[in-house]
């Protein structure tokens, strides 16, 4: 699925630690994003950070709630959880998020904080989440 997606030009891979792909504007513009966020966030998030700031990507993907709050206050990125990304594909009914439940379940197994509530619960949240983020259609 996603060897497809990079062909069909829906995303592109950049070497972020050997700086394949990007100008030099763009790794210092990284450069500046991780060192003002280098001890409030963790390299994945920081990483995420520094890439969207530089890109103008809007959203992050992290389930980490301190994380969150501190992107949030301090740039213009919104984060979303993997619930709520799972939520936008039903709501959206894309092709590949037909089950739902089983990926969200899935995705809990792996996880060491597991989120509280239901499924129900939790996609009620999702469904808030994303209606405050614009995201609904």
């Amino acid at each position: 699925m996603l060897d497809q997606a990079g062909k069909d030009g829906l995303f592109t891979v950049v070497d972020t630690v050997q700086g394949d792909g990007l100008t030099p504007d763009q790794r210092q513009g990284m450069a500046i994003t991780r060192q003002s966020f280098r001890f409030m966030l963790d390299p994945g998030e920081l990483e995420a950070l520094a890439l969207a700031v530089e890109f103008g990507i809007p959203y992050i993907l992290s389930d980490d709630r301190a994380a969150r709050r501190t992107i949030e206050e301090h740039s213009d990125v919104r984060v979303l959880r993997h619930p709520d990304l799972l939520y936008i594909c039903q709501y959206n009914a894309e092709a590949y998020c037909k089950d739902i439940k089983r990926i969200f379940r899935d995705i809990q197994a792996g996880e060491s904080h597991r989120l509280g509530g239901s499924f129900q619960d939790i996609m009620r949240r999702s469904r808030e989440r994303v209606k405050e983020l614009g995201l609904r259609k």
